[in-house]
C-alpha cells in the first residue's frame, strides 16, 4: 500500500490537526517508483503533530474494518461505543494505492487507486479507481457493508491492507489501541470460522449415520 493523501474536514478537526489539514504523501507523477520501497518520514520537533497524523490514519483503518467485518465481538455488538456514522476524525478523505490484494504480482498495472471519503455523521463511502487512474477508467464505488446474512464480509475489505504495522515508543500508547482492539475483532472472526466449520462436519456426519 502507498498513502496518498489525507485531509481533514470536521469542523472540529483532530487533536492538533485543524480543519483543512492536508497532508500528501506521495504523488501519482511519482508512478513508475510506486513499486519499490519507498517509505515517508516524519521529522520535527515534540509536539508538532506527527503522531496526530499517525493516530488520525490508524483510528480511520480502525472504523473501516469493523464497518466492513463480517463477525465483530460481542463488546462491540453490545456497545454504543462504535457507530457506523462516527469516526474519529469524523470527516476525512483520505487516497491510496493498493496492490497484491488479488495475488497478482505486485506491479503498477494490478494497482488500485483507493479513496475513502467521510462526511460528518455520515457512513464512509469507498472508490475504486484502476491503472491509470485518470479519465480513461471509471471511479467504481464499493461497498462497505457487509451481506446481511453474514456469509461475506463488504467487498470493501478487499481494498484495505492486510498488514498494519503499527509502532510507538515512549508512554504514547494511544497508536496501540486500535491495533489491539483490530486483533479482537479478527480473533472473533477465527472463533466463528471454527465454529461454522465444526458445525459443517457435524452436519455431515449425522447425514452419514442417517444413510
Amino acid at each position: 500500500m502507498k498513502l496518498l493523501r489525507l485531509k481533514i474536514e470536521n469542523k472540529d478537526g483532530f487533536r492538533s490537526l485543524q480543519q483543512g489539514f492536508e497532508i500528501n504523501f506521495h504523488t501519482l507523477a511519482d508512478t513508475e517508483a510506486m513499486e519499490y520501497f519507498r517509505p515517508f518520514c516524519f521529522a520535527g520537533l515534540n509536539g508538532s503533530g506527527k503522531s496526530n497524523v499517525l493516530e488520525a490514519i490508524v483510528n480511520i483503518f480502525y472504523h473501516l474494518e469493523v464497518c466492513v467485518a463480517r463477525y465483530l465481538p460481542q463488546s462491540i455488538q453490545n456497545s454504543q461505543n462504535f457507530r457506523r456514522v462516527e469516526c474519529t476524525p469524523d470527516a476525512f478523505t483520505l487516497e491510496y494505492l493498493i496492490g497484491q490484494h488479488n495475488r497478482k504480482y505486485y506491479t503498477l498495472y494490478y494497482f488500485d487507486k483507493v479513496t475513502i471519503v467521510k462526511e460528518e455523521g455520515r457512513e464512509p463511502q469507498m472508490f475504486i479507481q484502476p491503472f491509470p487512474f485518470d479519465e480513461s477508467v471509471e471511479i467504481r464505488e464499493v461497498s462497505l457493508v457487509p451481506s446481511k446474512n453474514k456469509e461475506s464480509a463488504a467487498e470493501g475489505k478487499t481494498y484495505l491492507p492486510a498488514h498494519i504495522i503499527g509502532y510507538s515508543s515512549g508512554e504514547n500508547e494511544i497508536l496501540s489501541l486500535p491495533f489491539i482492539k483490530s486483533r479482537l475483532i479478527h480473533l472473533d472472526e477465527y472463533l466463528q470460522a471454527v465454529r461454522d466449520k465444526y458445525n459443517e462436519y457435524r452436519e455431515a456426519e449425522l447425514i452419514f449415520r442417517g444413510c
